[in-house]
């Protein structure tokens, strides 16, 4: 059916003429149409561009404003410039100059490397010379090599050696048990005597508590010898007179006095004697007789000088009879001992300096009375 209207229509032409009139118009329209929109939205974005274009125009002028800023910061610039260009000038000047006498130095230079040239030409012989004994300890590098071959052939015999130093030390192992078994009983041993070290502990625990005992006695002890200081500090007053250096039974009461002090230091004041001791050599006087007051025992010899007022001519007794006795050539060690009732703290410092003990009943120039 479809064919059949085609054909019609092709075989009438006024149809076919209608037909494309009223195709056509359409199709006219709708290309206006579309033209026609096309424009408006063409028209809208000039609108756009317009504005957009003002817009940039307006920030043109500002930017053209702060050109000319910069056009006249620029020329400033310029002329610093310039100024600077005439200073380099000057400068360039100045390194030619320089650079003239650089020239002439790279002339002096010119011949030093022609002369370098020539050591170099005497150290290139020198170097072949050295290239033919490098030959020649190539040469003796071979013979050595020959030589190593032999020691690898010894190194084999000592590997042999080696093999029978290791049965020798599989013996040494037996031998090593052997003597772990002795030090087992050793060890026994050590158990045993650690069983008595427990027991001497215990003994010294019990001689620890002896010595609490012996502390206990020694303050009963001190308590009495403060009792007799009193009771010496009361004899103080009968000798207070006394300034130069008491006569012999003086010297023996004062002893008597400081007996407990004096034992305190080993001294027995029964035993001090009473002598004389020549200077032969001249220390202070050749052939002066000095009286002394001595303790003599085999390891060492004791000085006393009795006063009732210890002062410096007291030390300086002492001092002149040690130096006496010294200079007789004994090898004992010599000690010093000053014996008074009172003494200044001056004197008892310049005493102790001196390395003499002293033993008095009240120091001079300080509260509490001690015994020293």
């Amino acid at each position: 059916m479809s064919e059949d209207i085609i054909n019609e229509i092709l075989n009438n032409p006024t149809l076919l003429d209608k037909i494309t009139s009223v195709i056509s118009e359409r199709i006219k329209n709708d290309i206006i149409l579309q033209r026609l929109t096309k424009l408006e939205e063409s028209v809208v974005t000039l609108a756009k561009v317009v504005q957009e274009n003002n817009q940039q125009i307006a920030s043109v002028w500002k930017k053209l404003g702060d050109i000319e800023n910069e056009i006249g910061k620029i020329y400033r610039l310029l002329e610093e410039h310039s100024k600077r260009i005439e200073e380099l000038a000057k400068r360039v000047e100045e390194h030619s100059k320089i650079l003239e006498e650089h020239s002439k130095r790279i002339e002096e230079l010119t011949k030093r490397v022609e002369e370098h040239s020539r050591i170099l030409e005497e150290h290139s012989k020198r170097i072949e010379e050295l290239t033919r004994r490098v030959e020649e300890l190539a040469k003796r590098i071979e013979e050595h090599s020959k030589i190593l071959e032999e020691h690898s052939k010894r190194i084999e015999e000592l590997a042999k050696r080696v093999e029978e130093h290791s049965k020798i030390l599989e013996e040494h192992s037996k031998r090593i048990e052997e003597l772990t078994k002795r030090v087992e009983e050793h060890s026994r041993i050590l158990e045993e005597h650690s069983k008595r070290i427990e027991e001497l502990t215990r003994r010294v625990e019990e001689l620890a508590k002896r010595i609490e005992e012996h502390s206990k006695i020694l303050e009963e002890h001190s308590k009495r010898i403060e009792e007799l200081t009193k009771a010496f500090l009361k004899l103080k007053v009968s000798f207070e007179s006394f300034t130069s250096r008491a006569g012999i039974h003086v010297q023996r009461t004062l002893m008597e006095l400081y007996k407990e002090a004096l034992k305190l230091h080993g001294v027995d004041p029964s035993s001090v004697k009473h002598g004389y001791i020549v200077d032969e050599v001249g220390v202070i006087e050749k052939g002066r007789k000095f009286e002394v007051d001595f303790y003599e025992t085999n390891d060492e010899i004791r000085l006393f000088e009795v006063k009732n007022l210890g002062d410096t001519d007291g030390i300086e007794q002492l001092i002149v009879r040690k130096k006496i006795l010294e200079s007789k050539g004994t090898k004992k060690q010599i000690k010093m001992y000053l014996v008074c009732n009172s003494i200044p703290k001056k004197v008892l410092l310049k005493a102790k300096k001196e390395g003499i003990i002293v033993i008095a009943g009240d120091v001079l120039g300080e509260r509490k009375r001690l015994n020293y």
